[in-house]
């Protein structure tokens, strides 16, 4: 990057053409030279076929085996290259299926996209971008479901795990995990860091 504006893969996409139609290339020369290779590309291809027809419909938070799938993308990739508010759909149905009434939600879009905006019935956890609209106190002791966006989960906007407000519940494994892109832990939990004073503390100390 030559400038300090960084906000996902969005920056490279026009490099992406050009990277296939090297790839097609280099494939179609090594296919010509020996078939065993041909073999090798129709299987890649298939293999890719595969993928893709599994994650249907939900491509954003998509890593091949190579990165460790889909379940690991959040520990590689975050912001907008994995996350354009496209869980709650999912979501909405995960509650609905588990009768959930009652929870918690630190969700990375809001506040611009609320899960209330598609009848969830979660009460919102603070994240960077929720404190500059309200604060958010919370219970000493917060009871789950808790539900939390990967990209709020990794804390990588406080570039450092020191600063992020979740890090005692990114260090856990989650109960559940909703389209590869939210959180559920269920239990009791406090979460003193998660208040919205603590975050825009923490976010002046990073600034």
């Amino acid at each position: 990057m030559a400038g300090p504006l960084n906000i996902g893969v969005r920056h490279v996409l026009p490099l992406f053409p050009f990277a296939f139609a090297l790839a097609g290339a280099g494939t179609a020369a090594l296919a010509c030279r020996r078939k065993a290779w041909a073999s090798v590309v129709i299987a890649l291809l298939a293999w890719h076929v595969v993928d893709s027809l599994r994650m249907f419909p939900n491509y954003m938070p998509y890593a091949n085996v190579f990165w460790g799938g889909p379940t690991k993308t959040h520990l590689c990739f975050s912001d907008s290259a994995t996350e354009w508010g496209q869980e709650l759909k999912w979501t909405k149905q995960w509650v609905d299926a588990h009768h959930v009434t009652e929870c918690w939600f630190a969700y990375f879009p809001a506040p611009f996209l609320l899960p209330s905006d598609y009848g969830i019935p979660c009460k919102l956890l603070p994240t960077l971008d929720t404190m500059y609209e309200q604060d958010i106190a919370l219970h000493p002791v917060v009871h789950g479901p808790i539900l939390i966006s990967f990209a709020d989960l990794n804390g990588f906007e406080f570039g450092t795990r020191v600063r992020n407000p979740y890090q005692s519940l990114f260090v856990r494994q989650p109960d559940d995990v909703i389209a590869n892109g939210v959180a559920v832990f269920n239990g009791d939990f406090a979460l003193p860091r998660s208040s919205s004073p603590s975050i825009r503390a923490a976010s002046a100390r990073q600034t």
